[in-house]
């Protein structure tokens, strides 16, 4: 009975946004690095990649992840366009993501350009898909700094190790380690080069970058 009846206290404060765990949110605004959400657990991170999503509360906001997570359960994975900025604190997000459309653990990155749009984040596992990016499918502005991948990225036409498109921004401090495939065109970092900029980033000894047409250490198609 007591179980029952929290449950039941639990769902209404759900229903207004105040049942502890319910939100990331809670007591930061996320206008600032100080102030970021925080993002402690499996299902905050979900509930982020759905906020951004649907376009809710991203514009502009700052989240730190403060817990090493796995979401290997959630394969169908995918995001919307982040214009934030994600602080990764140097904790690992574990993942096994298989899709049959354009996939990465973000999807699309357009933050302020010249701004951080995701640091210190260590991603390991698989991202499977049509187009992929380990960590973004798209960069269209803003700077990914200090970020690591370890693992399979793997697309049926273009697969980059952190990023398929680059159409601007930067990708600076970051490595890759694992094997990358593709049906067409795979690199190291980017998969498909238009602009921007990429230095002091290493692709480790022993990965593979295997492309039926183009395939190149750092980006396979410029």
């Amino acid at each position: 009975m007591r179980k029952i009846l929290a449950l039941i206290v639990c769902f209404v404060v759900l229903i207004v946004g105040v049942c502890e765990g319910a939100y990331y949110d809670e007591g930061n605004d996320g206008d600032s690095w100080e102030t970021a959400y925080i993002l402690d657990s499996v299902e905050d991170f979900v509930l982020f990649k759905d906020r951004v999503n649907n376009g809710n509360d991203d514009k502009g906001k700052y989240y730190k992840l403060a817990a090493d997570i796995d979401i290997t359960d959630y394969t169908n994975w995918n995001g919307g366009i982040f214009t934030g900025h994600f602080d990764g604190q140097n904790h690992t997000v574990n993942v096994n993501i298989s899709a049959d459309i354009n996939t990465g653990l973000f999807h699309t990155i357009s933050s302020d350009t010249d701004t951080i749009a995701i640091r210190n984040l260590n991603v390991v596992g698989t991202v499977k898909g049509f187009w992929v990016g380990g960590l973004v499918w798209e960069l269209r502005s803003g700077i990914i700094d200090n970020c690591s991948f370890n693992g399979t990225v793997e697309g049926d036409v273009w697969a980059g190790g952190f990023i398929d498109l680059m159409n601007a921004g930067t990708i600076r401090n970051c490595k890759f380690n694992g094997t990358i495939k593709s049906g067409h065109s795979a690199g190291g970092f980017v998969a498909e080069f238009s602009s921007g900029d990429i230095y002091s980033c290493t692709v480790e000894a022993g990965t593979n970058i295997n492309s039926v047409y183009y395939a190149g250490g750092i980006a396979g198609l410029m």
